[in-house]
């Protein structure tokens, strides 16, 4: 079955009571609503999460890693490309070969059709690449990569935003990939890859206009706070004041992203938040 990357579903994961403490206490379902834009409830035993395929599977990895330290992910491939992979891995070193320079286990999922990447994140992220590298040898031409920067994750990072690029190309699969910052763009079909990474590139073009990220050092990192207010309310008031922009403070990565709809509306915000910035770097002279 084709997986519409727009198409909304639902998965539901057992947790057991102090798995439910463990995730309370660090706020991790808050965490990866904010990172993966799907909607989360913790219910009784289980947590059930909602959004859009590729959305809810990177959540489930995310919760997956947060309850038991393992990060499990997958790249999925057209039934025809996967029989390929298949054959190809009937010599088992490809798979070994990453598994032993990366630490992370790499195997074919038949069920689903997918291959599956198992072990510690950092791990996982450079045999993830390896696998694409695999899979760029193996079909030529039917998966492309292109790189984006996380503050586009908001804009054209969008399911919604790739659900048309999709349409577009005439039904090529698109979706992100949170792991390596990618967007990918795949089909059988050649043609139809060209045609959507012609649009994915256009639209990183467009989109590289409309955001600005300001990154502060780690000496810097106690302006955040300041920045955010007491329980957000600084942050809410820049919001409110400027409703076509989306800002969003990362204490991970210690950096303020605005992406908005147009040039003059990210300015307006790029000079309120430098403002703030300096007033907070004054009044703590």
């Amino acid at each position: 079955g084709k997986m519409v990357a727009s198409a909304r579903v639902t998965q539901t994961v057992q947790i057991s009571d102090d798995q439910k403490l463990a995730l309370e206490k660090k706020e991790c379902i808050k965490k990866i609503g904010q990172q993966t834009q799907v909607n989360l409830n913790a219910d009784g035993d289980k947590v059930i999460i909602r959004g859009t395929f590729y959305d809810v599977r990177d959540a489930v990895s995310l919760l997956h890693e947060m309850l038991t330290g393992e990060y499990k992910t997958s790249v999925e491939l057209d039934a025809s490309q996967f029989s390929r992979v298949r054959n190809t891995c009937r010599d088992p070193s490809h798979f070994e070969r990453m598994q032993t320079e990366t630490g992370a286990k790499v195997e074919l999922d038949m069920a689903a059709g997918c291959v599956t990447i198992d072990g510690k994140r950092s791990n996982v992220k450079k045999a993830k690449d390896q696998v694409f590298g695999f899979l760029d040898f193996i079909l030529p031409g039917e998966i492309n990569r292109l790189k984006i920067t996380r503050p586009l994750f908001l804009s054209v990072g969008q399911a919604s935003s790739l659900a048309e690029i999709s349409a577009a190309s005439g039904g090529a699969t698109v979706y992100l990939d949170r792991d390596l910052s990618l967007i990918v763009i795949r089909s059988t079909d050649k043609d139809k890859v060209q045609q959507a990474t012609d649009l994915v590139n256009a639209k990183i073009k467009e989109a590289e206009r409309l955001a600005y990220v300001l990154e502060l050092d780690a000496s810097d990192s106690w302006i955040l706070p300041v920045i955010i207010g007491k329980n957000g309310n600084q942050v809410s008031s820049l919001r409110a004041k400027h409703p076509s922009c989306k800002i969003d403070v990362s204490k991970d990565t210690r950096t303020i992203t605005v992406v908005g709809d147009s040039e003059d509306a990210v300015q307006k915000v790029r000079e309120a938040i430098l403002e703030a910035v300096e007033k907070a770097r004054s009044e703590n002279a």
